[in-house]
């Protein structure tokens, strides 16, 4: 595949695999397959990221091959798996990875951190960009962010609905927003107060933790104009912002004078 003439950094890819379907508490918090990152990593490759991958899935050696070492994991480097991950975990420039007990490490370090397929809703990880898995009702609509955030926060199933992993296209649009429009002094995304009216029994304001845009895109919701936190916000200008297929657009307005 196409890839960068020149590796700038490394990313900690974390794939949580664990539990069965009756260990609910467990499984919910599992995220996607390994086919379903392929996309996504192959865009990590083009802006000069090597992966790591860690957690419970094995590389599958076709894609290891592909690759040719923009994709690696502790077996495919014949390295010791445990010190393999705490280096990832702690070291790389960026992370990505879904909600197990590892995810909380990059955090320690201050690593810019875009959680995918999080679950439950309320929990989330310290300055993290999260995106949910996507929950619907009995209808086959997708449930609000107010609702999820506060009825749903501490579910493990919604009722007569479902909760489904993210796809290959959501994990591709969060990974491509993400990296295009993160900062390293402060966590990208919208503010959960920006969306969610009220009192919520979240973790996100003491983790300093914000939604996706793409993720609030991928469930039909509306952003709020001016509550997206990146690196190039400008105080004295207002501008709109809006995420269509993972990509934003800009509209500042023209200075005074310009017509």
């Amino acid at each position: 595949g196409e890839t960068a003439t020149s590796r700038l950094g490394l990313c900690c890819l974390y794939l949580r695999d664990r539990g069965s379907a009756e260990e609910i508490e467990t499984s919910s918090r599992s995220g996607s397959s390994v086919a379903e990152y392929l996309s996504a990593i192959r865009y990590l490759n083009t802006q000069g990221y090597q992966c790591l991958v860690t957690g419970d899935l094995s590389l599958p050696p076709d894609a290891i091959d592909e690759f040719g070492g923009w994709l690696v994991d502790a077996t495919s480097l014949g390295i010791d798996a445990e010190r393999f991950s705490l280096f990832a975990l702690t070291e790389a420039d960026i992370f990505i990875g879904e909600a197990g007990g590892a995810s909380f490490l990059p955090g320690i370090n201050n690593i810019p951190t875009l959680l995918l397929n999080n679950f439950p809703p309320y929990q989330t990880r310290r300055g993290a960009t999260a995106f949910l898995k996507i929950c619907r009702d009995e209808l086959g609509a997708a449930i609000s962010p107010q609702r999820i955030l506060t009825e749903y926060a501490h579910a493990y199933q919604i009722p007569g609905g479902s909760v489904s992993p993210n796809t290959a296209t959501e994990i591709l649009n969060a990974v491509t927003d993400f990296i295009e429009n993160r900062r390293s002094d402060e966590p990208y995304g919208i503010k959960i107060d920006d969306i969610v009216d009220g009192a919520h029994e979240t973790w996100y304001v003491d983790a300093q933790s914000h939604l996706s845009p793409a993720w609030l895109t991928a469930i039909g919701h509306n952003l709020p104009p001016a509550s997206v936190t990146d690196g190039d916000a400008d105080q004295k200008n207002e501008r709109t912002v809006t995420v269509r297929d993972g990509r934003r657009t800009k509209e500042t307005p023209d200075a005074p004078g310009n017509t």
